[in-house]
């Protein structure tokens, strides 16, 4: 019986991990900052949860698969106060386990419901990137296929690990950005094709220190587009949208500064920052410039 009491109680941790896991993940934070909250707040709340479920049904999810409720040798329900006592010391006077369960073998339960608790926990780890990605292939973005330009790059980064189209081979610079709010600086690489010095395709990356990483995604794109903004205050947002693209999470955003018009997209993909961008006169058709398919081009790996 103490084995099924193990295993039952092994069960509704790792089910409560998972509610406290799907919860936290609407809110879009980094997967290391939602593992972490999720296994606090899941040990937090296992116990008034277990207390609870005791004292007022008897059983708790772990309890069905062994068909087994706690009560009191009469019957009565526990209080609150003796179902956290039996928890803890697994034996409290005049209290008794009732199992009707004659029928489910007991080692492949166990096992089963170990291994289970067990994938519980990775879950996060090891396959969260790929339901993203899974996920976004139901988007109205992932259903569109890229289909090169004619006449024009298939660039390879040799320090990154990304590839892109340009309409010919780009120049790598360098840049530096003083984030003023945070006295906080970093380095940034760009990757520049000008075209008739009327239209510019980039595209940057940035790898951000560890503490930055724990603001979550959404936060941090949000933060380095306000770096954008203050590098040149004469930059005006147009407009802004956050996105899933290829499973990493990004912004497409739109600005204008004097006669000319940006048009970029920010995607992060674990500490790595990458800024595509089409800088073009106001005047010119931002269709004509193939953008979308310079947009949709971007791919992770070689």
């Amino acid at each position: 019986m103490f084995s099924s009491r193990l295993v039952a109680r092994l069960f509704d941790f790792s089910l409560l991990f998972f509610l406290c896991y799907a919860l936290l993940n609407l809110f879009q934070l980094s997967l290391g900052l939602v593992f972490l909250l999720s296994l606090t707040c899941s040990s937090l709340l296992y116990f008034p949860c277990y207390g609870g479920m005791i004292a007022l049904l008897k059983i708790t999810p772990g309890h069905v698969f062994w068909q087994i409720t706690l009560c009191k040798s009469g019957g009565q329900r526990l209080s609150f106060k003796e179902a956290l006592g039996y928890l803890f010391n697994g034996v409290i006077e005049n209290t008794q386990l009732v199992s009707f369960n004659k029928m489910i073998p007991h080692k492949i339960l166990s096992l089963t419901i170990v291994i289970l608790f067990s994938l519980t926990l990775c879950s996060p780890l090891l396959f969260s990137p790929y339901m993203r990605s899974i996920s976004y292939s139901f988007s109205h973005k992932g259903m569109v296929a890229y289909d090169p330009v004619e006449n024009w790059v298939r660039y390879q980064a040799a320090e990154r690990d990304f590839c892109v189209s340009f309409p010919s081979n780009p120049e790598l610079e360098m840049k530096h950005f003083d984030v003023r709010r945070v006295n906080d600086s970093f380095d940034y690489e760009e990757y520049c094709c000008q075209i008739d010095k009327k239209v510019c395709y980039s595209v940057g990356c940035v790898d951000f220190p560890g503490a930055w990483r724990l603001i979550g995604a959404n936060k941090l794109l949000k933060e380095f587009l306000n770096v954008i903004l203050e590098e040149d205050g004469e930059l005006q947002l147009l407009s802004s949208e956050s996105i899933e693209f290829n499973g990493m999470r990004g912004i497409d955003y739109h600005l204008q500064k004097g006669d000319k018009k940006i048009s970029a997209r920010l995607l992060i993909n674990k500490s790595t920052l990458y800024r595509l961008s089409i800088e073009y006169q106001s005047h010119q058709e931002i269709a004509q410039l193939h953008h979308g398919d310079f947009l949709e081009s971007f791919e992770l790996g070689s």
